[in-house]
């Protein structure tokens, strides 16, 4: 039996950049769930995994620390129902995603979403989830940036393939 397209893509990791609030080593397996500031969402390349965490860690390693400040809560969704805290203006972060977006070019990624709210449509935020602590005017350090990955049979599980302790 000849091996499909199909079950080529079902094999592919797909990967997410984020900024992981709780301290999560490189390996540590979670949830969704877990607070989080994506910077840009799930995306696939044809780079090895090997060769992603290369590339990530090569573009990404002279970042720098930085804070966000917690601002207004909204709603988002395509039905406006999910509560999420919205990040107040923060060039640093900005900047961040854009690096994010020309890596993405570099590294001939896809999306792995429908919409992916990248770019001018960009509006860094935390889901608010049930149990979870966070006010507006709070202010977040920022001392990594995660390389998420999953495999695309959606099992929940994630992963952190790559981690960067900002200096």
């Amino acid at each position: 039996m000849e091996v499909t397209e199909n079950v080529k893509k079902a094999d592919k990791l797909r990967y997410w950049l984020a900024l992981m609030p709780e301290d999560m080593p490189v390996g540590t397996e979670f949830q969704p769930g877990r607070l989080h500031v994506t910077i840009i969402p799930w995306f696939v390349s044809n780079l090895s995994e090997p060769g992603m965490i290369n590339s990530f860690t090569d573009k990404f390693a002279k970042i720098t620390k930085f804070n966000l400040t917690i601002g207004a809560k909204a709603m988002f969704g395509p039905k406006k129902d999910v509560s999420v805290s919205l990040i107040k203006q923060s060039q640093a972060l900005l900047t961040l995603h854009q690096l994010s977006l020309d890596w993405f070019e570099e590294i001939s990624a896809r999306w792995a979403v429908k919409n992916a709210h990248a770019g001018p449509d960009y509006r860094p935020h935390i889901r608010r989830r049930q149990g979870t602590k966070i006010k507006t005017g709070q202010i977040i350090e920022i001392n990594s940036i995660s390389l998420i990955k999953a495999a695309r049979h959606e099992d929940g599980k994630r992963a952190v393939a790559a981690k960067i302790n900002l200096k």
